[in-house]
């Protein structure tokens, strides 16, 4: 079965996103014994590097389509809109041989290649005061165009199954949960760790690898840290990720003007973006990983850490919970002082003979995992296309 996986230009900057379809395409190309072909359908312009990590014999299908702005792009557009209907990608796909379009928007009614869907999460139904008017209207639309044209859709949750199913009902009889599991390389040698910890002037620590957008809730932290201060029993959290959320585009100056007030400005340190190798490093380093994210599709930062054996300090919900990583603490996201007490408890508790038993036992498991979700995906694809 051949499936065409687009890597669109909104990927560009969503790496998120982007390394999530990495996973698919790798776990897929380890573990199917052929069973699906991915086809990966990208613009010809785009950033040196984007498919890096993609495995190389994966084909590629280069289209001027999804060059924007181009004018085969506009052309494209413009049909689509005036006749709800992709056909300039669906003939693109017809003439690859393409059985499935995966991780996409519908193609529109009655098309001749059926869709996978792929919805990360509603968090604007949750969370609908992060959002303008327009981003509501645009993604509520978007939801209303797989609910009704594609074939199926894949959700990284049961508890984003739940609340799809909530948005938009008649799709919950075809919504699919395919749990991720991220392609991890071999932990990090330690004289590399030393090396970054060293650039860094790093010791002991707590890491935070979350972007720095508003529902991501560092400013839990900044206010838990500030409650250790004042108790004299201080810690330090290391976080990385991009510091700029055009939702919110001075939240970065809010939580360094706050950590000021606080007298915690030397407690959280925030490096920006940094190389991922440099992020495996800081992982392998830390004490603990830390996610207090108010919504969540499914976390990378706690499968990422499940691997390395690390305990977590997670926000008390649901997908966390889903989640369920071994040794994890979990804290009401909204209440200051309960992430302070898990944020110490972690801190106080960390023992590297055990860390070193969950890393042995998430070592055993971690291909075992990545076959069953390779081999899900699969049956996922051919449940679409029958």
């Amino acid at each position: 079965m051949r499936v065409a996986v687009p890597i669109t230009q909104n990927f560009f900057t969503w790496l998120g996103g982007l390394n999530y379809l990495r996973t698919v395409v790798t776990a897929v190309s380890e573990h199917a014994s052929g069973e699906v072909e991915p086809v990966l359908v990208i613009p010809r312009s785009r950033p040196s590097g984007i498919l890096d990590g993609f495995p190389a014999q994966t084909e590629r299908v280069e289209t001027r389509i999804f060059d924007v702005p181009s004018p085969a792009w506009a052309a494209r557009t413009a049909v689509t809109r005036a006749t709800r209907h992709d056909a300039g990608l669906e003939r693109l796909l017809r003439r690859r041989g393409i059985d499935l379009l995966s991780h996409h928007e519908p193609l529109g009614a009655g098309a001749g290649v059926p869709t996978l869907s792929w919805v990360p999460d509603v968090q604007h139904r949750r969370l609908p005061e992060l959002f303008t008017g327009r981003e509501l209207r645009g993604r509520d639309r978007s939801l209303r165009l797989m609910s009704r044209h594609s074939a199926a859709i894949v959700v990284s949750s049961e508890a984003g199954k739940r609340d799809l199913a909530a948005a938009a009902p008649d799709a919950a009889e075809r919504t699919h949960v395919l749990h991720f599991v991220p392609d991890l390389p071999g932990e990090p040698a330690p004289s590399a760790v030393s090396e970054v910890l060293g650039r860094y002037g790093l010791d002991r620590y707590l890491y935070l690898p979350n972007q720095l957008w508003v529902h991501k809730n560092h400013r839990i932290v900044v206010e838990a840290l500030g409650l250790l201060r004042a108790e004299g029993r201080p810690v330090s959290v290391v976080a990385t990720g991009d510091t700029v959320d055009p939702r919110d585009p001075g939240l970065a100056r809010e939580l360094a003007e706050r950590s000021q007030q606080l007298g915690v400005a030397d407690d959280l340190r925030v490096l920006g973006l940094v190389p991922y190798g440099e992020v495996r490093a800081l992982m392998t380093g830390a004490v603990a990983l830390v996610n207090p994210s108010l919504f969540e599709g499914w976390s990378t930062t706690v499968e990422e850490a499940r691997a390395l054996g690390k305990r977590t300090v997670l926000s008390d919900i649901d997908v966390h919970r889903e989640q369920d990583p071994p040794g994890a603490l979990f804290a009401d996201p909204h209440d200051p002082a309960a992430f302070a007490a898990a944020l110490r408890a972690a801190w106080d508790e960390h023992d590297p003979s055990a860390e070193r038993e969950r890393l042995d036992r998430a070592q055993a498991e971690h291909p075992v995992r990545r076959r069953e979700f390779a081999e899900r995906y699969v049956e996922i694809c051919a449940q679409t296309t029958r």
